[in-house]
């Protein structure tokens, strides 16, 4: 769970305790609204707050320092997929633990407090995640006493489902919808089916368009509860429907715009548990 605490105590010479480091992190939620219309609300970033303990001193002008912490940083920013523009919102992390922070309007992000060593931080950004894609970690050294510098691309939504359909087949189309299901309370359905029909026309005599098939493709959500159908026709209005544990939603209709080629549509699945 990215929500929680941690608290650390210690001993000094002299028997007297002390807390040399805590923290806590908590949810801040937010408001969003379905396909629907219907209000729902979201953890939409973590709030992470503590302190550290850098210096201890015996009483009196000349004592002596009996604690003193040196630590490093990591300080960046993160980009656009061009490297121009930068990216708010994104998420930073460290692999291994629930230190989390949030670029801010100019993209930047610090990571204090951290002793010696190699670190791998994770980097990401909703407009991503929202289709189940999170870029690999990064690895970089931290030094105690100096900041290391890291500048991040967040790669494009677009060069995303690219890569991701990459090789599947293109006989209907190059569009892709991908999305997440999910149940009532916003929680993700591992192994849940997503399902795409469509209608195949002809013209016929006269120049009237007569029903020739109905056509379809389907996936099944990964461990996340995310989905992705590749080779999708653009432009043509498509039903959508999601399956879990024998209860069948009544579909969506959805269109991927011949533009865009991608479609981002998240799936609720109102379960029996």
């Amino acid at each position: 769970s990215e929500v929680g605490g941690h608290v650390e105590f210690q001993r000094l010479p002299n028997g007297t305790w002390i807390v040399p480091e805590w923290w806590i992190q908590m949810p801040r939620i937010g408001t969003f609204y379905d396909t629907s219309g219907r209000a729902r609300t979201r953890i939409t970033a973590y709030r992470r707050t503590g302190g550290r303990v850098l210096q201890v001193r015996e009483a009196g002008a000349a004592g002596r320092t009996v604690v003193e912490a040196e630590t490093g940083a990591i300080e960046g920013v993160v980009f656009d997929s061009l490297g121009i523009e930068p990216l708010v919102g994104a998420r930073v992390g460290m692999v291994g633990s629930n230190q989390t922070v949030f670029t801010d309007a100019n993209g930047q992000f610090v990571i204090q407090g951290l002793t010696g060593g190699r670190y791998q931080i994770s980097i990401s950004h909703p407009s991503v995640e929202e289709i189940g894609f999170r870029p690999p970690p990064i690895i970089e050294e931290v030094v105690e006493g100096q900041v290391t510098a890291v500048q991040f691309r967040m790669p494009a939504k677009s060069d995303v489902v690219f890569e991701a359909c990459r090789g599947e087949s293109q006989e209907d189309g190059s569009g892709a919808v991908l999305g997440q299901v999910v149940d009532q309370r916003g929680r993700e359905l591992p192994g849940a089916t997503v399902s795409l029909t469509w209608q195949r026309f002809v013209s016929v005599l006269g120049g009237l368009p007569q029903q020739a098939d109905i056509l379809g493709l389907q996936a099944t959500a990964d461990a996340d509860g995310y989905y992705r159908i590749c080779g999708v026709p653009e432009g043509q209005l498509l039903t959508i429907r999601g399956g879990y544990e024998g209860v069948e939603t009544a579909g969506d209709t959805i269109r991927v715009r011949e533009e865009g080629g991608a479609r981002v549509h998240r799936v609720e699945i109102r379960s029996n548990g």
